[in-house]
This record gives C-alpha cells, sequence and structure tokens, in this order.
C-alpha cells in the first residue's frame, strides 16, 4: 500500500513536503472535483478543512460554494500553513480561504459555527480519531454534514482504497 507523505521540517522538508503533496493532488484534481461537486454543498455556505495540506482542496472546495462561501482550512503545522497560504494566494477565491495552525482534536471555533466538515486523507494521521470526530460535530450547525474520505487513491478516472 502506497505511503502517505509525511510531513517534515525545515526550510528544503518544507519545500519538499509541498512538492509531494502537490503533485498527488494535482493527479487526483479531476476525481477530487468531481467528489466535491457531487456532495452539492450549499453555496455560500462556510466549512472547514480538517488537515488542508497545500490547499488545494480548501481552494476547490470555495470554488464549488460560489462567490459567498468560505472556507477555513487547518493544518497543525505553521510552516505548512504559511506553504497553503502561498500555494492559493493568487486565485481569485484567496479572499475566502482562511488558513489557521491546528489540528481535529481542538478547534479554536464556537460551537455550531459551521455548515460542514471535510477531512480528506487525514483522520488515520490524527492520534485520537474519536476525539476530533467529536470535534467535528460539536463545530457542526444543526442539519450540516461530515465529510470524511479514508485514504484514497484517485487517478485514471477511479477511486480506490488500495494504491
Amino acid at each position: 500500500m502506497a505511503q502517505h507523505p509525511q510531513p517534515h521540517h525545515g526550510a528544503r522538508g518544507g519545500t519538499e513536503y509541498r512538492g509531494v503533496l502537490e503533485r498527488m493532488n494535482r493527479f487526483q484534481e479531476p476525481e477530487v472535483r468531481q467528489a466535491i461537486a457531487d456532495l452539492q454543498l450549499p453555496m455560500g455556505s462556510y466549512g472547514l478543512d480538517v488537515g488542508c495540506g497545500v490547499g488545494l482542496y480548501t481552494l476547490w472546495l470555495a470554488e464549488a460554494l460560489g462567490p459567498q462561501g468560505r472556507v477555513l482550512g487547518f493544518e497543525p503545522q505553521a510552516e505548512h500553513v504559511a506553504v497553503a497560504q502561498r500555494q492559493v494566494g493568487d486565485s481569485p477565491a484567496a479572499g475566502r480561504l482562511e488558513f489557521r495552525p491546528g489540528d481535529g482534536t481542538a478547534l479554536p471555533l464556537a460551537d455550531q459555527s459551521c455548515d460542514w466538515v471535510w477531512c480528506s486523507d487525514v483522520l488515520h494521521h490524527i492520534p485520537d480519531p474519536v476525539l476530533a470526530l467529536q470535534e467535528f460535530m460539536r463545530v457542526l450547525r444543526p442539519g450540516g454534514g461530515v465529510i470524511i474520505t479514508p485514504l484514497l487513491c484517485f487517478g485514471r478516472g477511479e477511486a480506490t482504497s488500495s494504491c
């Protein structure tokens, strides 16, 4: 089974992290964008991307929400947050995106403050996934949804759980 890229520290590691994750996200882009479209997230909604990586999924989510939609991406390491900010900085949707350091087990948000939570290819990296799921539910507004994708390999027109 393919290994998910592990976070690296330092300037060289940050560049390496960005490169690996960006290539993987770009390879998966057609399928991920289609999966996002299939979700039919409410236009103008506010959602979270927990474990946002380089910010591409965060960007694609915001684009799917229309001009009033907003997405907040959380990534555990501050240097990775900076990578995500740079990655989407020139996008027309950049003003509707925010990136913060943090993880899924302690979201610094009020109860019932978001419409949905997206967590793609990340839950298996969170040391206490049950606590993370409790946090997702805490910040979710009534009627909202939690979208979790397991470690999937997208590309070539199909998604599979074995890579």
